[in-house]
């Protein structure tokens, strides 16, 4: 069987919905270091959703923001070091202007919002439609 049979192509012009998980692991504010990684790890993903109680907007927190904590030392919560307003692009966007986004604002995951609903999109998420695109 061969695997990219049954692939989805996905255009730089397509909607960054296409492209974005909307089911997201998530940590309390309260949460260590040590948990958030785990929590990566178990689910091989590079960014969780930190939820303070008075939050309508998740905050995100990602493996690179765990890196600069440990290297600061001190030992930090995940509330600590969650990034509160993280850069938002809306589901119907192209995946070219999440893109722009992420290498304007220097990140490389964006919050993605649908109505009520919160996902992330990574650089990885993005990268192979905009390859693609190229060819």
């Amino acid at each position: 069987m061969n695997p990219e049979a049954d692939a989805v192509v996905v255009r730089s012009s397509d909607p960054v919905r296409a492209v974005t998980a909307f089911t997201v692991a998530d940590a309390g504010p309260d949460s260590s270091l040590s948990e958030l990684a785990e929590s990566m790890r178990a689910i091989n993903c590079g960014a969780l959703f930190v939820w303070r109680p008075s939050d309508s907007v998740p905050s995100i927190v990602s493996e690179r923001d765990i890196v600069r904590a440990l290297a600061d030392g001190g030992d930090p919560t995940a509330g600590g070091i969650a990034r509160p307003f993280p850069v938002t692009v809306d589901a119907d966007a192209p995946i070219a202007e999440a893109a722009s986004l992420m290498a304007t604002a220097g990140v490389r995951h964006l919050l993605v919002q649908d109505g009520d609903r919160w996902g992330i999109v990574s650089v990885r998420d993005v990268l192979e439609p905009l390859v693609d695109s190229l060819e």
